[in-house]
């Protein structure tokens, strides 16, 4: 499925260089951006969840992964790729 949507002329431009040193459509370009914007705003979100943890919010999550961390092994060598 197909939507229209608006911008203006200097974003066009913009879309239709990146497309163009990408070789790839305007349509490609878009979800790439909005991906990237997606990604962006994910880890910005989530940057501030940290930020705005206590002290011992951070020592409970410290002590959390500390628990994943023995989970793994230290070399994946030894494993193989299935």
């Amino acid at each position: 499925m197909s939507l229209n949507i608006r911008i203006d002329e200097a974003t066009h431009a913009t879309l239709k260089e990146l497309a163009e040193k990408d070789d790839a459509s305007l349509q490609e370009e878009v979800r790439r951006a909005v991906e990237a914007y997606r990604r962006e705003r994910f880890f910005a979100e989530l940057s501030a969840s940290y930020a705005r943890m206590t002290p011992e919010q951070r020592a409970e999550e410290a002590a959390e992964l500390a628990l994943w961390d023995v989970t793994l092994p230290e070399d994946w060598s030894d494993f193989e790729a299935q």
